[in-house]
């Protein structure tokens, strides 16, 4: 079987290799014992003892030249033949066999064949994106760089007319928030539920990072099997998931305040319940059980706990039609992100630079479904904004960029500049690195049309 390793480039060669993977049907010596179809041309059987002697591989006289490989070289003496055909975009090798069996000592061997040049564009989206601003700015980029032969490469080495004349530039996307992607979920399945109709009010599907897709189904399910008690009434109906595929169902009520509230709790075991923010605020609340005891609010929830999936629906007769809309709720990485897509750039363009010296670009092209704001980048390229306390006196100093930036004089300092691209290609911000070893003037041509990070606009290359 042919196996391509690597990733295609313009004009970088890779070695093929071939693997025997299928147990042959025979192992005879003599071909006569074979079915007609496994047979080789007497032509190819007569240069059996001369391959054997010789140990170098020929083209079975059977198998056509590939258009791509051309006349493809193969082990000595009595191997599976295979015909490949490589689909260049995608690096698809689609395999047939067609020739002759193997003895028994040839199996699983590594076998030899002849290097293939393939030539390659830009894949994805997010690259072709680059790819196309960089000619804009009178660059030819080089997707997947030949001249970097060991280790990662950045995806572009580009050459120019203008300072500075070449560059490596590397693309970063980043994906949206766990909790985002949950949100998203959350949505498909509550299309596809089937929910009571002609009820009045709004309904808000609290979801978190973990949340699970059967969570959501349980909670609705929760919803749809209860709410036509309440129909025509003004009441809070709250259904948690607390653990995910957790059963067993617990009810209490809340009848303190205007609107009553009902609750219905769901995989909880003997453990506190969880509650969203902004749920349940007042942990001083009187609970009502189903037994008629009353127990005060904090001694059955745990502000800590987190709950898989919450749905509070609040139905009113005099609203408009009843909807539900998901919302998010968890920890923020967006910072921490964009800093791991910034080092992670500086390596691959620390090691291009083995290769050729050249200022090195990061450009982020955010996903269509991410929200990334610059200030998300700028603390990750400077650091998070803190400010200090001076103890007794509680006097607080102005902000600064605390010590966990992307680049730092000890770090980093191949990456120069840090572009956040607009999907459009067409504008954007960049956050220049004042230590880097191949600083890029902020008027340099390749950063026209982008405007600089506002706090980074006074930063000057540092040596």
């Amino acid at each position: 079987m042919l196996l391509a390793v690597g990733t295609v480039a313009n004009t970088k060669t890779y070695r093929l290799a071939t693997h025997i993977w299928k147990e042959p049907r025979h192992d005879q010596e003599n071909y006569s014992t074979l079915p007609a179809r496994d047979r080789p041309s007497d032509h190819f059987a007569q240069d059996q003892d001369a391959l054997k002697q010789s140990g170098e591989g020929t083209q079975h006289p059977d198998q056509p030249a590939n258009p791509v490989l051309g006349r493809v070289g193969t082990a000595p003496y009595r191997t599976t033949w295979w015909q490949g055909q490589i689909a260049i975009n995608s690096l698809i090798l689609m395999t047939q066999p067609c020739g002759i069996g193997q003895p028994a000592r040839l199996r699983a061997a590594k076998l030899r064949t002849k290097a293939v040049t393939i030539v390659a564009e830009p894949t994805t989206e997010h690259e072709r994106i680059v790819a196309a601003w960089l000619r804009s700015r009178g660059y030819d980029p080089e997707f997947n760089p030949a001249v970097v032969t060991k280790g990662r490469n950045p995806d572009f080495f580009a050459r120019g007319a203008t300072q500075p004349k070449a560059i490596w530039a590397e693309v970063k996307t980043i994906e949206p928030e766990d909790v985002t992607l949950a949100m998203g979920r959350a949505w498909e399945v509550m299309r596809s539920a089937t929910l009571p109709t002609g009820l009045h009010g709004h309904g808000t599907l609290y979801v978190n990072d973990l949340t699970r897709d059967q969570s959501v189904r349980s909670v609705l399910n929760l919803f749809a099997n209860n709410v036509e008690s309440y129909r025509g009434e003004r009441v809070r109906l709250v259904f948690i998931q607390q653990v995910a595929d957790k059963k067993g169902v617990k009810r209490l009520s809340f009848t303190d305040q205007a609107l009553p509230e009902r609750f219905w709790i769901r995989g909880a075991g003997e453990h506190k319940y969880g509650v969203c923010p902004g749920v349940l605020d007042d942990g001083l609340r009187m609970a009502t059980l189903p037994d008629g005891l009353e127990v005060p609010a904090f001694h059955l929830f745990d502000w800590h706990e987190k709950a898989d999936c919450t749905l509070v629906a609040t139905l009113d007769p005099d609203r408009l039609p009843f909807n539900i809309h998901p919302m998010g709720g968890g920890f923020v990485s967006m910072g921490d992100r964009a800093r791991n897509a910034l080092e992670t750039a500086n390596r691959q363009i620390r090691n291009a630079c083995k290769f050729q010296q050249a200022p090195g670009i990061a450009v982020i092209v955010p996903s269509p479904i991410a929200f990334v704001d610059d200030s998300h980048i700028g603390a990750a390229a400077y650091g998070r904004l803190a400010f200090s306390i001076t103890v007794p006196e509680g006097k607080a100093s102005q902000l600064f960029h605390g010590p966990d930036a992307a680049f730092q004089p000890s770090k980093n300092r191949h990456l120069s500049v840090a572009v956040r691209l607009n999907r459009d290609g067409q504008g954007g911000m960049f956050f220049p690195n004042p230590y880097a070893h191949y600083p890029i003037d902020k008027g340099a041509a390749v950063l026209n049309g982008l405007v600089c990070y506002p706090p980074a606009a006074a930063l000057s290359p540092v040596p």
